[in-house]
């Protein structure tokens, strides 16, 4: 069976890229440090905080959309 055509991007990368001085950047320390109410290990809880991480990235780094963060952050789409 072939892979579907589906481009991703690491929410992970981004959060080392926006923040490097942070001591860790696990999803609950994230969280923790945004004030966020985040219930680990809940595959829609993990993904709410995901993205709201990413959207307070995007604030930090003045971008209006996915490309204009992943390209300040000189990252780009990954493919599966």
């Amino acid at each position: 069976m072939e892979l579907p055509d589906i481009q991703f991007f690491d929410s992970l990368k981004i959060a080392k890229r926006t923040w490097p001085d942070f001591e860790t950047h696990r999803l609950t320390d994230l969280g923790n440090h945004f004030n966020i109410k985040y219930n680990a290990h809940n595959a829609l809880e993990d993904s709410r905080t995901c993205g709201q991480i990413i959207k307070l990235a995007a604030d930090e780094k003045k971008a209006a959309s996915i490309s204009q963060l992943l390209s300040k952050l000189n990252l780009q789409m990954e493919k599966l």
